[in-house]
């Protein structure tokens, strides 16, 4: 994995602005064929965590699908989750680092990360954070920009292209990666699913 810039600027307060500004510009973060792909491959009735969730869009989506799973949404930015409790009141959120989420949260079935890892500090030591958070057997749903062709200003800390996300999860022995591969119109993006083998 290539390190894009040094600084990291996202902070509670740096997102609080752009999802402010978005929401003011009616922006929402909606890509219905990761969604559709994701939500398939859910388990009714199954524990599900989208993590770094935005305002809800996900969830929201994933509610109507899966409406007997327990589905539950964090993120760092009070504003995002202010907006995603209107948006989806059916569902629980959190205002959580989600470097800690494994303090608040066990045993998930199925944890979402959409376009969240290549904005962090430590991507290993989140990947190990979600470890701690599924249950043996439980699936990480996981989409980044491949090799930075979704291009992220100062807000990209890092790009990863296949094999850089293989290291990410072979550093542990806890995963089988059951799915890596581009997507989109465009193969901008990189789309992974793997599960956690050992506790």
């Amino acid at each position: 994995m290539k390190r894009i810039n040094k600084k990291n600027i996202n902070t509670p307060k740096y997102w609080d602005i752009v999802y402010k500004a978005e929401l003011l510009k009616g922006v929402h973060r909606i890509e219905l064929e990761r969604f559709r792909k994701v939500a398939s491959m859910i388990t009714n009735g199954s524990t599900v965590l989208d993590v770094g969730c935005g305002t809800g869009e996900f969830v929201d989506f994933l509610c109507l699908k899966k409406d007997k799973c327990i589905i539950s949404g964090i993120d760092f930015s009070k504003v995002a989750i202010i907006e995603a409790k209107k948006k989806c009141p059916e569902c629980d959120f959190f205002v959580i680092d989600i470097m800690e989420m494994s303090k608040t949260f066990s045993d998930i079935d199925y944890i979402v990360s959409f376009e969240t890892i290549e904005h962090l500090d430590d991507p290993p030591d989140f990947i190990n954070e979600v470890s701690k958070t599924l249950k043996k057997g439980g699936i990480l749903f996981l989409s980044t920009p491949y090799d930075n062709k979704v291009t992220g200003g100062d807000e990209h800390m890092y790009s990863f292209d296949f094999q850089d996300m293989v290291d990410c999860f072979e550093k542990t022995n806890l995963w089988s990666l059951i799915i890596i591969m581009r997507y989109s119109a465009n193969l901008k993006n990189m789309f992974v699913v793997a599960k956690k083998i050992v506790d």
